[in-house]
């Protein structure tokens, strides 16, 4: 299995597919990395860690995908909201907020049906994170050596392809040319997007720089197809997480119901009782 975040800095797009897998909601991202990944590593521990730089990330996946922060290059919605840490309710939808904060801030849980906890480190800087319902048929095609484009033949130098069930959001990748990319040619598209991130970041209006309309925002479809899902390694904690969602819905429903029934009824906060009379017997 391949590591997707490899430290390169070369290939920007491949490093905002990996932001926006990291920035999304939690189940949108599971869509994408279950055809990716067997386990999310996540550095912690405060500091300079991954939720700290996690802004940034947002921002470099929306250079690509211009769908994550819409007509917003600065995607002022991610981030923190005061010197607490406390996180912008994007933020605290996305995959990296919930692996870094699981069950170490209050309410804060990863799915136990998509995601489980395979190892903390001692001084909680480093934590990994079990990917369930892997795509069977994505890991077959990563492993598969006539899936790779190779420099020359016989060449160690093979590049391997995103599986088939991504290609549509692929597809949907604008390339962007950095400045300090001297390889590539500088295109009016990337210009405008950076005019429009430096005038937000400066507090000016992006005068005419925002051409980048920004498309609806693109989800890869639920795939419930159980079969190609890789079986768990773990029954016992299979059945835990099940039963756990299954409670979570209950409660989740019970809340639904208790909260329309306040809505009909605003007067009533529980079964009315008989008033005592002043005349009952001792």
């Amino acid at each position: 299995r391949t590591t997707l975040a490899d430290g390169n800095t070369w290939n920007h797009e491949h490093i905002a597919t990996i932001g926006r897998c990291l920035t999304s909601p939690e189940k949108s991202a599971h869509k994408i990395v279950r055809h990716l990944a067997d386990y999310v590593l996540v550095w912690t521990g405060g500091g300079g860690d991954d939720l700290a730089k996690s802004p940034h990330m947002a921002r470099i996946g929306n250079s690509v995908y211009r769908d994550i922060c819409p007509d917003d290059p600065t995607c002022s919605r991610f981030g923190f909201t005061d010197r607490q840490g406390t996180p912008t309710p994007m933020m605290a939808e996305s995959l990296l907020y919930k692996l870094h904060s699981h069950q170490q801030r209050p309410g804060v849980q990863a799915d136990p049906v998509l995601f489980r906890e395979a190892y903390t480190s001692r001084f909680n800087k480093v934590r990994i994170f079990k990917v369930l319902r892997v795509s069977k048929s994505s890991k077959a095609y990563a492993a598969d050596p006539s899936n790779r484009v190779c420099d020359a033949p016989g060449s160690w130098y093979c590049v391997g392809q995103y599986p088939p069930a991504l290609r549509e959001l692929i597809n949907r990748r604008i390339d962007f040319a950095q400045l300090e990319d001297f390889n590539k040619k500088s295109d009016g598209n990337s210009d405008a997007y950076v005019a429009a991130y430096m005038a937000r970041m400066e507090g000016r209006r992006a005068d005419g720089a925002g051409g980048f309309a920004a498309p609806e925002y693109f989800e890869i479809a639920d795939d419930d197809d159980e079969d190609d899902w890789e079986p768990d390694d773990d029954p016992a904690a299979a059945a835990a997480a099940a039963a756990a969602r299954t409670s979570s819905r209950s409660a989740e429903q019970l809340t639904r119901a208790s909260a329309a029934s306040a809505k009909r009824f605003p007067g009533r906060k529980g079964r009315a009782s008989r008033p005592a009379s002043a005349s009952a017997d001792p």
